[in-house]
């Protein structure tokens, strides 16, 4: 992997971007590094997202600066403001901590305000005098200018191989004096530009739409009011940024949910509580989703125009974001499109309130209610072709697609859930889960809790089986244990949906099975459901159950399909 350089300029009236784009290698799957397989070289953007981060600062004396920058006051001022800004933003896993460089005396003036400033001698002093062992660099340049760009330095293919302290990592930040110090034009210090320019030295880009254009027809990515990394306040830091880049620099390491079909609900939590902070909604294409976050005024993100459920499309591939970039684009490059788009910097119409219903491809997202800022959507049909990418062909595909669509089951690997792993046995526990999802049972179980020594509070299926200890559904063993990740046999399932479904009776003669003892304590349960048409047999001639055998949840959707089609 080449080395990357992405500058980005932060101002009222210019962007740029310089890149020097990622080569693929047969070595290198750009997904691997993310469990979740959503973003592109995660890796790479997370070496400064999470401790204290050492950024020196460094005042840069340019023959045509006229703006008194005290270094000392200032690094003080920018701790005080931007410390606490991403402390929230992280939940306490990322601290910044600017500290002093010294100042340096370029020969060469700034250049402001033509189109673009890029301050290279003040770059090149910087490196020359950094103590060498902090993380980044920001140079303030004395001219009267409050834009800045930056870079988040060198990539390399493996991230313990990469330099991580400056200069060698070329992680720096160049930003105008009065973003620091007030001016006729700006009566605060705008160090909002500072929070901005670090968001891009942890990989984050521009979130835009793509409509306005500059006079000359470059694109400006600044009209997303929602977002630090492309609008809100000029003086301000009153607003964040969204959930896709808080996940890129691994600060929802658990807080995110996919959704792949039929009808589900989910509940989403605005920065500054608790609860999962992103949905997000997968194609067939890696690297391209949609991402749902939600919002509220309140701490950092008071300054918001718009409080609701924000959208977004995510496009790595390399043409959208740039006819230059072949392989794909991630980090500071990665392209992200408010849906739908904006094409105006006050404008939130990809934020939606309470009774707003809009679509995701062929999903349809409807927020239902809000409440302490958590909201609450329903998310009805699909963006991908394929509910489960691993029962294609399976003879039991059709009912597992039907207890999907029930909401009996959302698969195997979560969040994902594009699995549902049909070969799997079905453990005690998922059993548990199945059978309370399949009656539609929503009642919080009292007297079940806590029965069984191996069932620990607030595991996914610990309100399940105390529901189902509660029904008379399920039992223990005689040890006082549940055993809940132990797999169920075929008889074993035979006496729980016997006992859950009141559709299921006999009305043949014991037994059906020639592998069925009569005095089984599954006997009674394999008739009934032989006689209700919940199951054929595991063979027919002659006709047998395999009771010992474990079932498979390929084989449980069809015994579930079966009997929640009974009348």
């Amino acid at each position: 992997m080449k080395s990357k350089s992405s500058i980005r300029l932060f101002c009222a009236l210019v962007a740029a971007l310089l890149v020097v784009p990622l080569t693929a290698t047969a070595q290198v799957d750009p997904y691997d590094a993310d469990p979740l397989g959503l973003l592109a070289f995660t890796d790479q953007a997370r070496v400064y997202a999470s401790g204290t981060d050492v950024i020196e600062v460094f005042v840069c004396d340019v023959p045509d600066g006229a703006i008194a920058v005290d270094l000392t006051s200032t690094v003080a001022q920018i701790n005080a403001a931007v410390q606490p800004y991403y402390t929230w933003l992280s939940g306490g896993v990322y601290l910044p901590q600017f500290v002093p460089g010294g100042t340096i005396t370029a020969s060469n003036p700034s250049g402001w305000p033509d189109l673009i400033a890029f301050q290279t001698e003040c770059e090149s002093l910087a490196a020359a005098n950094a103590g060498g062992s902090a993380a980044g660099a920001l140079v303030i340049v004395d001219a009267a200018y409050s834009g800045g760009y930056a870079t988040a330095g060198v990539a390399c293919e493996d991230t313990f191989d990469c330099p991580t302290t400056f200069p060698d990592n070329g992680r720096i930040m160049v930003v105008g004096a009065t973003t620091v110090v007030p001016s006729a034009g700006l009566p605060d210090a705008r160090l909002t530009t500072i929070a901005h320019e670090l968001g891009h030295t942890l990989e984050f880009p521009h979130s835009y739409g793509g409509l306005t254009k500059f006079i000359n027809g470059v694109t400006y990515e600044y009209d997303n009011p929602m977002d630090i990394m492309s609008g809100g306040s000029l003086t301000v830091l009153d607003v964040g940024t969204i959930a896709i880049n808080r996940y890129a620099a691994g600060w929802l390491p658990s807080a995110t949910v996919f959704h792949r079909g039929y009808t589900a609900e989910y509940q989403l939590s605005s920065l500054g509580t608790t609860g999962r902070q992103m949905l997000v909604l997968p194609t067939d294409i890696q690297g391209v989703f949609t991402m749902i976050g939600a919002r509220s005024a309140s701490g950092y993100d008071a300054g918001i125009v718009s409080e609701g459920i924000e959208v977004y499309q995510i496009d790595q591939r390399g043409p959208a974001c740039g006819a230059e970039i072949d392989f794909i684009c991630w980090g500071a490059d990665r392209r992200t499109t408010p849906v739908p788009a904006i094409d105006d910097p006050e404008s939130a119409v990809h934020v939606f309130g309470v009774g707003e219903s809009f679509p995701v491809g062929g999903a349809l997202v409807r927020v239902d209610s809000e409440s302490n800022g958590r909201w609450t959507l329903t998310v009805t049909g699909s963006t991908v072709s394929e509910r489960f990418i691993d029962d294609n062909g399976n003879i039991h595909e059709a009912n597992i697609s039907a207890i999907a669509s029930l909401g009996v089951t959302l698969g195997c690997n979560p969040p994902l859930n594009s699995r549902f792993c049909p070969d799997a046995p079905v453990t005690r526990a998922e059993m548990a889960v199945f059978l309370s999802r399949a009656l539609g049972d929503a009642v919080e179980p009292t007297t079940g809790l806590g029965v069984f020594a191996d069932v620990a509070p607030n595991v996914w299926y610990t309100n399940a089986i105390a529901r189902m200890v509660e029904l008379g559904i399920a039992t223990g063993y005689t040890d006082g244990t549940y055993r809940p990740n132990a797999p169920v046999s075929r008889g074993e399932m035979a006496v729980f949906l016997d006992r859950a479904f009141d559709a299921i009776a006999p009305i043949g003669d014991l037994t059906a099975f020639v592998d069925v003892p009569f005095d089984a304590f599954y006997a009674p349960a394999t008739d009934a459901l032989y006689d209700s048409g919940v199951t054929l047999g595991c063979e027919t001639d002659p006709l047998s159950f395999c009771p010992l055998d474990a079932v498979s949840r390929a084989e449980m959707a069809s015994f579930l399909a079966r009997v929640l089609a009974q009348p």
